[in-house]
Parts: structure tokens; C-alpha cells; sequence
């Protein structure tokens, strides 16, 4: 089997990662760059200058599709672009790794979801937090049953946004879809993702010192599993105080907090440091993307799904859509999809 050949669509910051990440395996090659802005191109040659890879540019998605080969499609565009680009993608048989968030309504997500099933593609949605390796240690350890089961847990996203797009509706979405979604889809993944999520309950709040954002920018919702155990997830997009991600999960033996643990082994209220990188600031010296493309690429080779695919990614999202749903009503709101 030959080299599996790489479309990047948008040449952006985050494209820069996806592009290190295919570049460092063996086992692909970048065979297309498609750029959608003026400065697009300039962006493309430097990265082709950084990295060292052949693949011309393209300013047009179609001709790409047509032209490049390529067999795979990473999505690094602006938000409001995830849901064209990527469908784009799946409709022409490619593989597609999609940055969150996968799209802006449930219909868009819905609408991915059918169609990678009917073009039976392998599907990925970024959400690179579960690639640090001290979060990866600690769901390692807690898939061990060293903490026991989780019956409580906690995940928080703040951030401040800076850049008209993200502070936008029509472009970013909203403070869940901007950022918010990371925290979500880690309390999921420690608290069980399969596991249904009955009822959330959602509040959320305008800007509170800047003028430039036209959605609400902290917001907070509780969600109850349906087996009784509860959650809390929150974000904030014009966070005032540096970056934060926090992870506080309760276990029937132990728990987790950030980058500490606690377990049966250690002395009563004292914690133990995880060795690895934590999301502690939003640009740590290096991101785990080439983890993620790596897995990805093992996806592809295999043929078999991301734990991330457009259709398991779906329920994260499908909540994030209820949570605002309860936030505008006032009202807790039953989940029924799962």
C-alpha cells in the first residue's frame, strides 16, 4: 500500500498542526493544500518551506477534489466553514478528519452523520484534549479501575476569544461550540460516553466587560446521566484570567483533579502529580496533534471507526445543543439522543 495522500483545507494556525503531524508519519503525504482567503497562499508557501512537502496549492475546493488524489481531507477551516468543507469531502470518498466544532446546528451535524454512513468514509472530529499525554495517562488509569467509578464529575473551558470571526454567531457559534465543547467531551469521555445522558439544565449570561461579542459568552448547565449520576460542564469566552481547562472527577475510590490523582495508595488528602503535558494554557510548546493524526491514520489504515467519528461525536454535540436550548428557555430539557 502506497502513501495515504493529504488534503489541508485552510491554511490557518491549526492547520499548521494537522500539517506537522502528517509530515512527521511515515505513512502519509500531503498532496494538496486548499486555501480560501487572499492570504491563504503566502500561508501555504511557508508552510511548504517549514515542513518540506510537494503538495500544490488550490484555491478552489472542487478543482482539488478533482485534481489532487488525495484520499484524505483534514477540515482546519473557519467554524461556520466545518459543515461545506467537510461534506464536500465525504460526498467525493474521502476520509475526513474535521476540526470542532463538526458543524453550528444539529441539522448540519445530522446531515455529516448520513452522509459518511452512505459513503461508508472513516471519520475523525478534533478534539485534541484527549491526546495530552497526562489526560491520556489518567484515562489509562481510570479504564484500570484505579479510582473506581466516577459518580461525579466537572470540566471547565475559559477562555477569552480575540479575532472577529470567533466573537461572531454566524462564524464562531457560540462560547460551547468555540471552546466549550473540549470540556463536554472530556467529562464524557472519563464519565462514560456511552452512557446516556437523561436531562440538562443550562444558564448562561451576555458579555460582561466587552462589546464586540453578539452571543453569550459564559454559560453553565448541569446534565443528569440516566443511571443518577450528575455532571457540571461551564465556559467562558471573555475570561479575564489566563487560560483554564479543568477536569474534577469524584470515583468510588479516588479521583482526579487537573493533572493530579488521588487513589486507596496514597495518604489522606494528598494528591499525586501525573507526569505528561496538561492543557494548562491554550498554546502549550507542543499540542498532541501529531498523536491525534497518528491515531487518525490508524483509523484509516484499518478501516475501522474513530472513537471520535462524525457519528459518535454527534452525541457531544446533540447536547451542547440542548444545553443552549435549556439556557434560552429557562427550562431543564430531556435529552432523547444519545
Amino acid at each position: 500500500m502506497g502513501r495515504i495522500r493529504v488534503m489541508i483545507l485552510g491554511p490557518g494556525w491549526v492547520a499548521g498542526e494537522h500539517i506537522k503531524g502528517y509530515c512527521r508519519d511515515p505513512r502519509a503525504e500531503i498532496v494538496a493544500v486548499v486555501g480560501f482567503r487572499p492570504e491563504d497562499a503566502a500561508q501555504c508557501e511557508k508552510y511548504r518551506r517549514q515542513h518540506g512537502f510537494p503538495g500544490p496549492y488550490y484555491d478552489d475546493l472542487g478543482k482539488a477534489l478533482a485534481e489532487s488524489g488525495a484520499q484524505v481531507a483534514s477540515v482546519c477551516t473557519i467554524n461556520h466553514m466545518h459543515y461545506a468543507n467537510a461534506l464536500a469531502a465525504v460526498e467525493a470518498g474521502l476520509h475526513v478528519f474535521c476540526e470542532k466544532p463538526l458543524a453550528l446546528t444539529a441539522e448540519q451535524v445530522d446531515a455529516l452523520v448520513a452522509a459518511a454512513a452512505r459513503r461508508k468514509v472513516v471519520t475523525h472530529v478534533g478534539h485534541v484534549v484527549r491526546w495530552y499525554s497526562a489526560v491520556a495517562e489518567l484515562k489509562r488509569k481510570a479504564d484500570a479501575g484505579l479510582f473506581g467509578a466516577f459518580y461525579y464529575g466537572e470540566a471547565d473551558y475559559f477562555h477569552q476569544y480575540l479575532g472577529e470571526w470567533k466573537t461572531k454567531a454566524a462564524t464562531g457559534g457560540s462560547s460551547w461550540l468555540m471552546g466549550g465543547i473540549h470540556a463536554l467531551d472530556l467529562l464524557l469521555h472519563f464519565m462514560g460516553y456511552d452512557s446516556p445522558v437523561a436531562e440538562v439544565y443550562g444558564v448562561w449570561q451576555p458579555a460582561q466587560w466587552r462589546k464586540d461579542f453578539d452571543y453569550e459568552t459564559s454559560s453553565c448547565a448541569i446534565l443528569r446521566f440516566a443511571d443518577g449520576r450528575i455532571g457540571k460542564v461551564a465556559t467562558d469566552a471573555e475570561s479575564a484570567v489566563p487560560y483554564t481547562f479543568r477536569l474534577h472527577l469524584h470515583g468510588t475510590k479516588g479521583g482526579i483533579h487537573q493533572a493530579l490523582y488521588h487513589t486507596p495508595d496514597l495518604p489522606p488528602r494528598q494528591w499525586a502529580k501525573q507526569e505528561g503535558q496538561y492543557p494548562d494554557d491554550w498554546q502549550v510548546a507542543e499540542h498532541p496533534f501529531p498523536a491525534e493524526v497518528s491515531y487518525f491514520l490508524d483509523c484509516v489504515e484499518s478501516g475501522g471507526d474513530s472513537d471520535l467519528s462524525f457519528a459518535r461525536a454527534a452525541k457531544a454535540y446533540h447536547l451542547v445543543f440542548a444545553i443552549e436550548e435549556s439556557a434560552r428557555t429557562g427550562k431543564p430539557v430531556r435529552v432523547t439522543r444519545n
